[in-house]
């Protein structure tokens, strides 16, 4: 919804008693849904949540665990030592640069680094601009 205020439509999918629901949302408003699915009463441990962001991993789901709701995500970001190699000289350029004052993105750490980033280094130019 375009102010922030999803309690109507997670009601409704309450009342419908569905117990495995497919939540397709930005990454941007998935900490506010699940907030939001746990204020009516959502998040109970007969239900199944299916998250399609596969930046999933990029936010803190704690506030959500002892719920009982079997929350499910994927990710393509491989955990292999080439991809935190090359997080790692990202972080050391990055606080050698104008940045220095600043604390490294969660963006640029490699257990938050998001879709997105990963496919622009790996679409083959090896390199990533910051603009």
């Amino acid at each position: 919804t375009a102010n922030g205020n999803y309690r109507s439509r997670l009601l409704q999918v309450k009342k419908s008693f569905e117990t495995n629901i497919v939540l397709c949302c930005s990454i941007e408003n998935l900490p506010e849904i699940l907030k939001q699915a746990q204020q009516v009463g959502l998040l109970s441990d007969e239900l199944n949540f299916l998250i399609t962001s596969l930046d999933m991993h990029t936010i803190d789901l704690e506030p959500f665990q002892y719920g009982g709701t079997n929350i499910t995500g994927f990710r393509l970001i491989p955990e292999n030592n080439e991809v935190k190699n090359i997080l790692e000289e990202i972080q050391h350029f990055y606080l050698k640069s104008k940045h220095a004052a600043e604390s490294i993105p969660d963006g640029l750490k490699a257990d938050k680094i998001r879709l997105e980033t990963a496919l622009t280094y790996d679409a083959g130019t090896n390199k990533i601009f910051f603009f």
